[in-house]
């Protein structure tokens, strides 16, 4: 675009209300706010401030349904102050959301099941805070300790009853999401959600204010719809946090805003990231326009170089080769700002900053603790970049080569970027160690990631004609890219590691689609094609015991299976056939080779190995999918003891009495002691 296309001059920007109770506000420039303080600014020499009071700009633009619209000024002004200083008090759990979440568990499974989540699901979406989760748990059970460890019901709570409810929905989702992980560790029932439907019924109360603590507990309730497959509830649930968030301000760079301490601003962050990412899964899975446009977000990416500065709209990098313009800022506080505080911001809506790799910056310690969730939210940002590209309205969709070939080269960038720890396989048992001690290894995760991306940019040019070079091109990409999923399957597996995720079942159906195509096409062996297919076959036998529509893939893929056996088999029996026209099939001694192919598959036990991929695609077809002791997992807790080790002290949940009043979130000394029990694997983030 030309530069004297361009308007100049300062671009309206929004207005960001921080309370001292982790909530914020805020509204966009295009409701006039900013024109108003500007106004305001206008006047304020000729206005006597001691005898004349405007309202807040806000004030006259919002309805008088904001909870804190009947605050003073001052107090609606003040700066926050959550985090650890705010940890909550004596709270008990809520009894109507208990109702439908069920209570609490037992102290023991209770300790173990913390440990489970935050190995496994917490480094991927680090939304909550460890040590007030912890500081909230030693609270919970401190009342009723040696009562079977169920929470009092006459515990006087200090806290908001929102807050309380937020909190206990937090606990139920992080209960049931660790116990999915560990079918050993099996909730009493009293502790399960019975049905995820029971979610819409708490939308009301979770979204009754647009603080941190609603917001956490929404997107923990997300992650549990996710990790039981009702995407559509929690799609809906995703549309609550959207909006939860953009009242909130989330969606700005909270380092712009001298409100916010510095804790807020480091969680919000995380809460934001991880909703985006999550949304980005929902997105792809369900197939439905993005529920959080780039293009409308200036929050810096988890582990790239802050450009912000509070109270200030900071520049971007200069590289684009995008045209400045000047900034006017006032976040927070628009009476007060000045054109001193201007700055130059990079504003280029063909490229934005999303659009590219956001090279991850090494910060220490920090960085690695980091590093899983840098690297999920960089994949769905390139998930994201897919769907805008492939799945727009058709009335505007328009692929360019070079833009797919921009897209393909940032995947490739991204997986050969990812260090060590998230590529590669596990290391299978010995026995001679629990699983449930191992640390957690992600890079199976990843890979499939990586490979299902891959799959998704090169699976619309299947649709094309089998004669085109994009066809054929495509189809081969995506046979690899389906055998690289089977195989961080099978990692996993043998690892002993739950297949936690449910883009696992999406992956492994994609994979298993892919091969069978190509095979009936005649463009892949089939010999090779249904060996791979069976192993495809055995992963959503394994996955059936947790999600019903493995099931059906299962089904369906073992039918078509069959009918490519078939086709086969038609065209080869001429050529197989003796003078009499005996099949010479027919003549397989049982105790031949392929004879033994056609075992029946047994339940699947975890402590033995999965069948290799010597097994017939017929023999697993027409298997029966009851329920399977369907996964070891390498997620389990390690045990905390309630003795003092090296004369630390314990409390109630036999953790060490961490000091909980650090100021900046990120920093690992609450957690040493935890961080050497997990060898390194605890994010004390």
């Amino acid at each position: 675009m030309d530069s004297s296309d361009l308007t100049s001059g300062p671009s309206e920007i929004g207005s960001l209300t921080a309370h001292s109770n982790e909530e914020s506000q805020f509204v966009g420039s295009s409701s006039g706010v900013y024109f108003i303080n500007t106004v305001r600014r206008a006047f304020s020499g000729d206005l006597d401030s001691s005898k004349i009071s405007l309202p807040l700009p806000e004030d006259t633009l919002v309805g008088s349904d904001e909870p804190h619209a009947d605050q003073s000024p001052a107090t609606a002004r003040s700066p926050s102050v959550s985090g650890p200083s705010a940890s909550p008090s004596k709270w008990q759990y809520d009894s109507e959301i208990a109702r439908e979440l069920g209570r609490a568990p037992p102290l023991d499974m209770a300790r173990e099941l913390m440990m489970v989540y935050f190995k496994v699901w917490h480094p991927l979406f680090p939304f909550l805070h460890g040590p007030s989760f912890l500081r909230a748990m030693e609270l919970l059970y401190s009342g009723s300790h040696g009562t079977e460890g169920h929470t009092r019901t006459n515990i006087p709570s200090t806290s908001p009853d929102h807050r309380s409810a937020c909190w206990t929905t937090i606990f139920q989702c992080v209960f049931n999401l660790a116990s999915h992980l560990r079918p050993d560790l099996a909730l009493p029932p009293e502790s399960r959600i019975k049905s995820p439907g029971s979610m819409h019924s708490l939308l009301a109360i979770l979204t009754r204010r647009q603080d941190l603590p609603s917001l956490q507990a929404l997107l923990a309730a997300q992650l549990y719809l996710v990790a039981k497959m009702s995407l559509r509830t929690a799609s809906t649930v995703g549309g609550c946090i959207l909006r939860s968030m953009l009242h909130a301000g989330l969606h700005r760079c909270p380092f712009r805003y001298k409100e916010l301490s510095t804790h807020d601003r480091q969680l919000r962050k995380r809460i934001f990231w991880s909703a985006y990412a999550i949304d980005r899964y929902l997105s792809q899975a369900l197939g439905l326009p993005l529920g959080i446009q780039d293009s409308d977000v200036d929050v810096c990416a988890p582990g790239a170089h802050e450009v912000h500065s509070p109270g200030l709209h900071k520049v971007k990098d200069m590289s684009e080769g995008s045209t400045p313009r000047v900034m006017a800022d006032s976040p927070g506080n628009g009476a007060q700002a000045s054109s001193t505080a201007a700055q130059i911001e990079l504003t280029n809506p063909q490229h934005p900053v999303q659009h590219r790799h956001s090279g991850i910056v090494d910060n220490g310690e920090q960085h690695q603790r980091e590093i899983a969730f840098i690297s999920y939210v960089e994949s769905g940002k390139l998930t994201g970049r897919a769907l805008e590209l492939f799945h727009k309205s058709i009335l505007v969709r328009s692929v360019r080569r070079s833009s797919v070939l921009v897209l393909v080269t940032d995947v490739h960038k991204w997986w050969n970027s990812l260090p060590p720890a998230l590529q590669g396989h596990p290391t299978s048992t010995n026995g001679s160690r629990s699983p449930h001690d191992e640390p957690f290894h992600f890079g199976p995760f990843f890979t499939v990631l990586y490979h299902h991306l891959i799959l998704l940019i090169n699976r619309p040019s299947l649709s094309l004609s089998p004669s085109t070079p994009e066809f054929n091109s495509g189809l081969q990409t995506c046979i690899g890219a389906a055998r690289g999923i089977l195989s961080a399957l099978r990692a996993e597996i043998d690892a002993k590691q739950a297949l936690f995720w449910a883009g696992f079942l999406s992956a492994a159906w994609m994979a298993g689609l892919v091969l069978a195509f190509a095979c009936q096409l005649r463009q892949y062996i089939w010999s090779k094609g249904s060996l791979e297919i069976t192993d495809c076959l055995t992963f959503l036998r394994i996955m059936s015991a947790h999600w019903d529509t493995a099931k059906h893939c299962h089904r369906a893929l073992s039918l078509l299976a069959e009918n490519i056996r078939h086709s086969f088999t038609s065209a080869q029996q001429p050529r197989s056939s003796d003078s009499k026209g005996i099949n010479s099939s027919s003549r397989e001694e049982p105790s031949s080779p392929s004879a033994s192919k056609r075992r029946r598959l047994s339940s699947y036990d975890p402590s033995v190995p999965l069948p290799s991929a010597t097994a017939s695609v017929e023999s697993i077809a027409g298997q029966d999918l009851g329920p399977l002791n369907a996964t070891g997992s390498g997620d389990g807790p390690l045990e905390l003891t309630t003795n003092t080790p090296n004369g630390i002290e314990t409390g109630y949940l036999g953790l060490p009495d961490f000091d909980l009043n650090t100021a900046d979130l990120l920093q690992g000394a609450n957690f040493d002691y935890l961080l050497d029990m997990f060898g390194q694997q605890y994010p004390s983030f």
